[in-house]
């Protein structure tokens, strides 16, 4: 391990990274953004929230935090849009009741994809603050943006969906034997391939344009939370909350071209709650319940 940033008791499971700048993002238990330097890993920063923080997303010039809160000054819920160069609020768009479960920010930066309590996938265009529900008949529990390209994908309990990003419509449907069940999912950065890992441990690939899986391999992470690519796209980090009977870690990293796994780590007394890979896919960044681990792959 490479090092630790302390935290205290955060409610969001997820962090947002800006490496451009050297930021790295947590909500901490009193409703405050705390900002810390990736250089010194001291906290540099805190911003006051108005209400429970359950997202949030850097805009891909690091310009920008997105922060999905249930309550805010006004008291409904709301999406508060911060300028990183001041830390001040820039705006606050309202947003439908209940709390938001993941989001995905587009890499031109154009929209915000975000999944509510009732498993509606909403989109925010990020210039007008204007939402809209691309996906209104497809219920979600996680969704996966491409980098480039109209097909995304998301899925819920033991289906798998291919939609259009535009038109919201579904393109595909793939239906898993009804004991096994989807848990988590995401692209590779060029858009050209799909992971997917189900709850018995097994990663698949899939094709966006045909819809078709082109490769599997088994990992020992029974009921993964959490799926995510390198940036150079040659490794996947999957990981787990807790640690189960015959495994090697919480959190396992794969070769894609080889289907070997290359590194396992993580202590099973921790809870692990998410983990990304730098911007040079030679560190890793890992959420706990009460810090964050830096991990060094070289």
């Amino acid at each position: 391990m490479k090092a630790t940033i302390p935290l205290s008791t955060t409610h969001a499971a997820r962090f947002a990274v800006d490496e451009t700048h050297d930021w790295l993002v947590a909500v901490n238990v009193d409703n405050a953004l705390d900002v810390f330097s990736l250089k010194t890993l001291k906290r540099i920063k805190q911003v006051k929230l108005p209400g429970f923080a359950q997202e949030l997303q850097f805009s891909p010039d690091g310009k920008t935090l997105y922060v999905f809160v249930d309550e805010t000054e006004q008291g409904s819920p709301g999406l508060l849009v911060y300028q990183t160069a001041n830390w001040k609020p820039l705006k606050v768009i309202p947003t439908p009741p209940g709390s938001m479960d993941e989001s995905h920010i587009t890499p031109d930066g154009a929209f915000l994809y975000a999944v509510n309590h009732n498993n509606e996938v909403l989109r925010w265009n990020t210039h007008t603050g204007k939402m809209d529900r691309p996906w209104k008949d497809l219920s979600a529990l996680q969704l996966a943006v491409p980098a480039k390209g109209d097909v995304g994908a998301s899925y819920t309990g033991s289906s798998l969906y291919f939609v259009s990003l535009s038109s919201g419509k579904m393109l595909s449907r793939t239906l898993l034997n009804d004991a096994f069940a989807y848990t988590a999912l995401s692209f590779d950065p060029a858009g050209n391939t799909l992971a997917t890992v189900i709850d018995s441990g097994e990663v698949m690939l899939w094709n966006p344009r045909t819809f078709k899986k082109t490769a599997e391999f088994k990992t020992s992470l029974f009921y993964a939370t959490f799926l995510n690519f390198s940036p150079d796209g040659k490794s996947i980090l999957v990981g787990q909350d807790s640690l189960r009977k015959g495994q090697q870690g919480l959190l396992q990293i794969w070769n894609i071209e080889t289907r070997k796994m290359v590194a396992s780590f993580g202590n099973p007394k921790d809870s692990t709650q998410w983990g990304v890979f730098s911007k040079t896919s030679q560190t890793v960044f890992v959420k706990m319940e009460s810090k964050i681990e830096i991990w060094s792959l070289v």
